[in-house]
């Protein structure tokens, strides 16, 4: 018996012995609202039509006035759309408020009632009226307040950065999902709309950026008032507003549709690449939709803050990003991290249809929202980055990325009614919203046609423009689109209304003339599990003589728990399920038919089974092996072939899968998963080399990164070897770039066996490193170090101001991830 075998053996028998047919996972624990039964909600009585909102902003002391408040001042234009209202209701928080007033247009008389009351649990901000409001009549609020410019990151706050050795400070705004009242008293939930005007009394040496362009500007009293043009109809979370000394780069004043990237005067240069592709990607989705972005808006800026606890935000007409995500290097940007700063773009601008002009009526439909950027993340960023395989990635990382979650207790449906409370509509923004969100589109696209989803988005955007959606508005839209064929109305609710996802168990007759499909919810910790669930179910499937995995078209829809499908199969011919994946469900099939396809995969070009459909075969088995479907035996025969896959998506499936199993390998055993990993990886890191080459395609590069991680980190000897002398070919030549894309692994290597002279080494480059890609990288590759002293060392300083809050817990997290043996410490 062969080295190989019996190291294969051996990792089938640990992994039966401490996985399935052994102890699984339990069902996690479902967690409970924290805030209990208050209601959070907004009365639906009163309605605001606009805002004119005047800021003052301190980010130094001057005066009476202390460093990093605000004064504010807002007047409300509203209305009552029912009779007898007799109290207002709206958010505020965080705030000081002075004084207040009502009044009907110019009619003379205060027709508030004492004092507001204010609930500290809701937010809430009451004033009662002396009379009741006369309907559709337009009353005028206004109030004075102070606030504070928090550093929380939320709401008005605080940031700051260095330039030419000075610390240098901004104002920057978060207001998704509750923060915009504490910038200033208002409806703050997405389906009370409406037109705001923005004045800024800003300091001289600054600029103020908001939603829309500046009208005009006066001096007064040593600072520049700047009046913002009127915003359309918008939800008070996509306000915003940043007072800095950033610099912009424009297109020229005489263009009449304004695109800029606004940044710190250092980072002027790595803002190129995020100012061209922004422009295209923007350009191609205008026309994709039909509706083009600057027929309802006048500019878009995008700006880069030093301080950013999102990845992005989508305020209307300021795009507002982490650093990391918008600012590129051609030496200190890892090629990854350029396809994200695209796809960020893209996913923000999407926004601008899917959130600004039309946006969900409340947190509980937050996939209208999210869903569709996360599609067009990929969808978008394809249309102007051609050569990325972002349709195939997005099945690794949207589709299969969810289903972890979504196979347990904890998750939720797409539509959920029980958001209520900040933490839950905090907690709705997952990857339920976004990658189910987004997978779910993609099936319909392929279930409908691509045709006729894009004229159904278009004709969705038109009818719901600069108001708010729910999913029956996006339903009808789909529903004029389909036919009786598509069984549409059943496809939709099913999928959105309910959690989880099946799991379709397809067996094959002897003859291969007829399968016989069930459908079951599929929970990751086990398969002896029951319910009640059924979905519709678009079903596609081909073999080599029947239909083909390059065609995506639905072949039977199943609503039912059983159904039989004809096959004209040759015997021992593969027949797969879930075409390219597009349908969001498992599949498991028969002993025998799993053989069949498993020998396929490793025939030459594997037999012709479609890229993604490998991918799904490896991410399948292994998650069914896990559940308990199918025996590990099964799932590690299988793996085998991959050590003549060259193609980054089916590895990406497989190093995913492999975390979770590498994770709860016990420390005795490590060496022999250790040498399973390193006979699965030779062939593919012959084939890629340890050195980027000219002629990489881009997911090569990223496959590249992926197998060096994995096969330094088990001890293969030639990774190790090159990886030792990049590191010491960098210290000893304060001149040597190492090749950006092969830093990650190079980093670590030098942490895991350089000690404390590695760990100085490196965290003097963190302190002096300006951009924040480098930044990103070097901070990551920290987590590899491995002594006590440097581990407590690092903690240290991930906790210390040297680390900015966005960054710390992800610092942490990769303390522990990049080696298990720092858990115990």
């Amino acid at each position: 018996m062969s080295p190989r075998v019996v190291v294969l053996l051996a990792l089938v028998v640990l992994a039966t012995a401490t996985t399935p047919f052994g102890d699984r996972d339990p069902p996690e624990e479902t967690i409970e609202p924290k805030q209990g039964g208050a209601e959070y909600r907004l009365p639906t009585n009163v309605f605001p039509d606009s805002y004119e909102i005047t800021i003052t902003p301190y980010l130094y002391a001057e005066g009476t006035n202390r460093e990093w408040t605000f004064d504010g001042e807002v007047a409300i234009n509203l209305r009552a759309n029912v009779d007898g209202v007799s109290s207002i209701v709206l958010h505020a928080s965080s705030l000081e408020i002075e004084t207040s007033s009502l009044r009907r247009g110019s009619v003379p008389g205060e027709l508030l009632s004492g004092q507001p009351t204010y609930n500290n649990d809701t937010a809430k901000l009451t004033y009662t009226t002396t009379t009741p409001l006369i309907r559709d009549t337009v009353y005028t609020l206004t109030i004075r307040y102070k606030g504070e410019i928090h550093g929380d990151m939320r709401g008005l706050y605080r940031s700051t950065y260095r330039e030419s050795g000075l610390e240098k400070r901004l104002a920057s705004t978060q207001f998704q999902t509750t923060f915009a009242r504490r910038f200033m008293p208002c409806f703050d939930e997405p389906k009370f709309k409406a037109v705001v005007t923005l004045r800024v009394f800003r300091p001289s040496n600054m600029i103020a950026w908001s939603n829309m362009a500046v009208n005009n500007t006066q001096t007064v009293d040593q600072r520049e008032l700047d009046t913002f043009n009127p915003t359309p109809k918008v939800s008070t979370y996509l306000l915003a507003l940043i007072v800095s000394e950033f610099s912009s780069r424009s297109t020229p004043a005489s263009q009449q549709n304004h695109f800029g990237v606004i940044a710190r005067r250092e980072m002027y240069d790595l803002s190129e690449y995020a100012f061209t592709v922004g422009q295209d990607i923007l350009a191609k989705l205008s026309d994709h939709l039909a509706y083009p972005y600057y027929e309802f808006m006048p500019k878009m800026d995008m700006a880069a803050i030093p301080d950013f606890s999102a990845g992005a935000m989508e305020n209307l007409g300021l795009l507002t990003y982490r650093e990391a995500n918008l600012l590129f290097s051609e030496t200190k940007t890892l090629s990854m991290t350029k396809q994200r700063i695209a796809a960020v773009i893209a996913h923000e601008q999407a926004h601008m249809w899917f959130g600004d002009l039309v946006t969900c009526d409340w947190w509980s439909y937050t996939w209208l929202n999210e869903g569709f950027a996360r599609y067009y993340q990929y969808h978008g960023t394809a249309m102007s980055e051609t050569n990325w395989a972002l349709e195939h990635q997005f099945v690794v990382e949207q589709l299969q990325g969810v289903f972890q979650l979504d196979s347990s207790n904890n998750t939720h449906p797409m539509t959920d009614p029980s958001v209520n409370t900040p933490s839950e509509v905090s907690g709705i923004f997952d990857n339920i919203s976004y990658n189910k969100g987004a997978t779910f589109i993609r099936m319909i696209e392929k279930h409908l046609g691509t045709d006729r989803l894009r004229n159904a988005l278009r004709a969705y955007l038109r009818e719901n423009a600069f108001g708010t959606a729910t999913p029956p508005d996006l339903l009808r839209s789909i529903q004029a689109q389909a036919d009786t064929t598509h069984q549409i109305d059943s496809v939709f609710n099913t999928w959105t209304t309910q959690p989880g996802y099946p799991v379709v168990t397809v067996r094959i007759n002897e003859d291969r003339t007829q399968a016989s499909l069930s459908q079951k919810r599929f929970h990751s910790y086990s398969s002896e599990t029951t319910g009640n669930e059924l979905w519709a179910i678009p079903i596609t499937f081909a073999s080599k003589t029947q239909h083909s995995l390059t065609d995506t078209t639905t072949r039977n829809i199943m609503s039912t728990r059983e159904l039989n499908i004809t096959l004209t199969a040759a015997v021992n011919e593969w027949v797969i399920f879930n075409v390219q994946q597009v349908g969001y469900y498992r599949v498991n099939y028969d002993e025998e038919s799993w053989n069949i396809i498993i020998r396929a995969l490793k025939e030459t070009a594997h037999d012709g089974i479609h890229v993604l459909n490998r991918a799904q075969i490896v991410d399948d088995l292994l998650n069914l092996a896990r559940a308990g479907y199918v025996p590990y035996g099964t799932t590690f025969q299988m793996l085998e072939y991959l050590k003549n896959e060259q193609n980054y998506i089916p590895w990406l499936s497989a190093f995913n899968g492999l975390n979770h199993f590498r994770r709860r390998i016990p420390k005795e055993h490590e060496t022999l998963f250790g040498e399973y990993m390193i006979d699965l990886l030779t062939n593919i890191y012959t084939h890629l080399g340890f050195l980027p080459k000219g002629s990489d395609a881009w997911i090569d590069i990223y496959n590249r990164a992926n197998v060096l991680s994995w096969a330094c980190k088990y001890g293969h000897e030639d990774c190790l070897t090159n990886a030792r002398d990049q590191f010491a070919r960098m210290r000893n030549d304060s001149n040597y770039e190492i090749p950006v894309d092969i830093r990650p692994t190079v980093y670590c290597v030098g942490l895991r066996e350089g000690g404390q002279g590695a760990f100085d080494f490196l965290w003097a480059r963190y302190l002096a490193e300006n951009v924040a890609t480098e930044q990103t990288i070097i901070l990551s590759a920290l987590g590899c170090t491995n002594t006590d002293a440097t581990v407590n060392a690092l903690i240290d300083r991930i906790l210390s101001d040297a680390v900015r809050d966005q960054d710390k817990s992800s610092a942490f997290s990769n303390t522990y991830s990049h080696n298990e043996e720092n858990i115990p410490r």
